[in-house]
């Protein structure tokens, strides 16, 4: 029955196998972070990040008035209710119950629900920009550089791109809102010169009714013209009266339309030439400046540490990878020392070395002098060849038990370990 011990005893070598099996962090990483040493770093260059801060600030400024200025008029506008605008409301219809859907068409003109969302949406749209722009020659101020004022024509014939003004006005120029709070519009416009801008933004609301006007009007005129065609071919009478009482409608909207002033949009607050200027912002850009100067001397001064444990990592690294290689070599030497002195030692008993540490010298002179005085039963060995003549073989008694055929070549080896 195994003990508790012995039952934790693989749970354990498993838990350190898996622990020396994970792979170990890079030079420099192991270490905590210590955010003293960067906030220490930072105080340390507490002088070059302010400097850094202020040469931004004053760039900052610089560059506002360097920039040219830009001047912003705006005008408030409020959308006028088109409910009925014929004047006839619905108790007063004297048609039969078949033409009351085609009175209401005419004459009630129900409003939709998203007007607000279609008059913004028209105020921004291609058309009528492209109208405003025409309407206004805006060409020449749009693309100032290539007009000559004085002779009144573009230089170096340049032909202006009417879809670029177009985009120009839309992003740069003249910008819509509606505030649903108080479900007010305002017209914003932004141009160099402050009178311009402020003339552009009445210009665009008082252009926009007019456009709004026209379209009304030339739609009375169409329904009207249908409808008195109607009444020339038709001879009921209860139809007759019904036909009048749509035109009398279209003539009334008609002339709503063109006594109106502000027909849809109705100016609350006129735009006037602004005082200042809208941008650039010497504030914003100061600020901008001394703030970004401030964390980049920030970033500079936590980079430098980051930097300074990068090289210092790479140092340690590269100096283990040198040593690696020559703690290599000094334990094979050690190594190769050792496996040597254990080859002398039992070649050394092998030949009838002593128990005294000298492995072989003494048996070494001992068989050298006794090959020496022996004389050799094989008349064709000369004696005074040496004794490493009669290591080799023995004529009489044929080659040496254990000995191999290139025993003869390892002569000169063994005769020089003495």
């Amino acid at each position: 029955m195994s003990t508790p011990d012995q039952d934790n005893q693989p749970n354990a070598a498993r838990q350190s196998l898996v622990a020396s099996n994970q792979p170990a962090l890079p030079y420099g990483l192991e270490d905590e972070i210590d955010l003293i040493e960067y906030l220490v770093a930072v105080f340390r260059n507490k002088h070059w990040i302010l400097l850094l801060a202020f040469l931004m600030a004053g760039a900052g400024f610089g560059l506002a008035k360097v920039l040219p200025h830009r001047y912003e008029a705006s005008v408030q506008l409020a959308l006028r209710d088109q409910v009925n605008p014929g004047g006839v409301a619905p108790d007063e219809r004297r048609a039969p119950q078949a033409l009351t859907l085609v009175e209401q068409s005419f004459v009630l003109r129900n409003v939709n629900e998203n007007y607000r969302h279609i008059v913004m949406a028209r105020m921004r749209s291609r058309t009528f920009t492209l109208h405003f722009i025409e309407h206004r020659n805006l060409l020449p101020a749009l693309f100032e550089k290539q007009w000559d004022a004085e002779k009144n024509a573009w230089r170096d014939d340049f032909k202006p791109d009417i879809n670029l003004a177009v985009r120009l006005f839309r992003e740069q120029v003249r910008t819509v809102v509606h505030n649903p709070e108080n479900d007010l519009m305002r017209v914003y416009v932004r141009w160099s010169n402050p009178r311009l801008a402020a003339d552009w933004a009445n210009a665009f609301v008082h252009d926009f009714n007019d456009y709004w006007r026209e379209r009304v009007i030339e739609e009375s005129d169409r329904k009207r013209a249908f409808l008195l065609e109607q009444l020339r071919e038709t001879s009921v009478v209860d139809l007759e009266k019904s036909i009048y009482r749509m035109i009398e409608a279209e003539t009334a909207v008609e002339m709503l339309a063109r006594a109106r002033d502000n027909y849809v949009l109705e100016v609350l607050d006129a735009a006037v030439p602004p005082d200042y200027k809208f941008s650039p912002s010497t504030k914003r850009l100061v600020l901008m400046g001394f703030f970004g100067g401030f964390g980049l001397g920030v970033v500079g001064a936590i980079g430098s540490v980051l930097v300074r444990r990068i090289f210092k990592a790479m140092q340690a690294y590269r100096a283990r990878t040198e040593s690696r290689p020559l703690a290599r070599r000094e334990s094979g030497g050690r190594a190769g020392g050792q496996s040597g002195r254990d080859f002398d030692a039992g070649f050394g008993d092998d030949f009838g070395g002593d128990d005294t540490g000298d492995p072989g010298g003494d048996s070494m002179a001992g068989l050298r002098d006794d090959a020496s005085d022996e004389p050799s039963g094989d008349p064709s060995i000369d004696p005074s060849r040496g004794p490493e003549s009669g290591l080799g073989s023995d004529s009489t008694t044929g080659p040496r038990s254990g000995s191999t055929p290139g025993s003869a070549r390892r002569e000169p080896y063994l005769s020089d370990l003495d």
